[in-house]
């Protein structure tokens, strides 16, 4: 039977189809969504899965993705020795998510300094630090770089202002996530081998934290050096050191060189 366009039967009908076509794009979209690792995936506490096949990191569907060993150079070219820097990449598709969340050498680069700081502020209250999830994402940058040698950089001079503010927040917030860098029986601290160290404070208490020994450290740079008064203690030894570097200060080459006679 025919029913004039402006029939309100028929309007109905056309509206009900359009609804029932929406609902089905939506529930597409959710799905393919659901599919891709979100950003809580990347600061999960859980390691990879060992037994992962990189091969589904090369292609799509239509075969022109970029070689997962490509991906990972450019990735690291990019990165600035700074996984934050990445953390948008994860949501372009699933080969970038892979070879991000999968390529070992990414996550072997540890930084804590400002951005890490700015990153896990609460903007929901007064912009407080979220020490817990700061940890989790320094334990899932050493259980990420698996069996990677380390590269580690304290760069605490990238605050803009030496307040007084400041130095609590590196003292009492920053300086604590050495203890998880370092681990708890010293099982990471074995795996660093580079070291630049920034810092104007707090020597005392981050060397308090190192271990005795760092077995595998062949290179130690450290810029605007400031040993604390009164401090006696010695920075560990480092028996396999090649590169070391002092910016400014050398009179405090005694502290540090204590434990390093072959570079005397």
């Amino acid at each position: 039977m025919y029913l004039p366009f402006g029939d309100s039967l028929w309007v109905r009908s056309e509206r009900s189809k359009n609804a029932d076509s929406l609902t089905r794009v939506a529930s597409r979209t959710t799905l393919e969504r659901s599919t891709l690792p979100t950003m809580s995936s990347c600061l999960s506490t859980a390691a990879p899965p060992s037994d992962a096949d990189p091969s589904c990191g090369r292609r799509d569907g239509r075969g022109n993705v970029l070689p997962y060993e490509i991906l990972s150079k450019i990735f690291s070219y990019i990165s600035h020795g700074h996984i934050l820097h990445l953390r948008h990449l994860p949501f372009v598709c699933r080969s970038w998510s892979f070879v991000i969340l999968h390529e070992a050498k990414l996550w072997s680069s540890i930084r804590i300094d400002y951005k890490l700081y700015q990153h896990f502020r609460d903007s929901k209250y007064y912009n407080v630090f979220d020490y817990a999830r700061a940890e989790n994402f320094i334990s899932l940058c050493v259980s990420r770089s698996r069996s990677h040698l380390l590269s580690i950089n304290l760069d605490f001079s990238s605050f803009i202002t030496w307040s007084d503010v400041a130095k609590k927040c590196i003292r009492w917030e920053l300086v604590p996530l050495l203890v998880t860098l370092v681990g708890r029986l010293h099982e990471h601290a074995l795996r660093w081998h580079s070291l630049e160290w920034h810092s104007l404070f707090h020597v005392s208490e981050i060397i308090s934290i190192l271990p005795p020994c760092l077995p595998q450290l062949k290179c130690l740079r450290l810029y605007s050096f400031q040993w604390d008064l009164g401090n006696e203690l010695i920075f560990p030894g480092c028996p396999n050191l090649e590169v070391f570097e002092l910016h400014e200060h050398r009179k405090y080459r005694r502290q540090l060189l204590a434990n390093a006679t072959h570079l005397k």
